[in-house]
């Protein structure tokens, strides 16, 4: 899969987002965001590419404000990040 990561301004309260189609992949993340938030924002994009492959009707099945996919992918972007949270905080 070929995956492009984009840095674009997004509406407030919008830290990201995915698009998936036909082997390609967009991943945006708010460009208003601090670095470190950004790529957080990044690696929970990556999570939802990588395990809720089912993409829109994924999304539009299970849309939960705090769901357990979202819980998932916040995990996922700590786990990454956690040396570099723990350096920076």
């Amino acid at each position: 899969m070929e995956v492009e990561i984009r840095s674009v301004s997004l509406p407030f309260g919008v830290w990201g987002l995915h698009i998936a189609r036909k082997g390609r992949a967009r991943l945006c993340v708010n460009s208003a965001l601090p670095d470190i938030w950004r790529r957080f924002a990044l690696f929970h994009e990556l999570y939802h590419l990588i395990a809720h492959s089912e993409g829109e009707y994924f999304w539009r099945q299970t849309f939960h404000p705090i769901s357990r996919f979202e819980n998932e992918a916040d995990l996922f972007a700590w786990a990454v990040m956690r040396q570099e949270f723990a350096e920076d905080y």
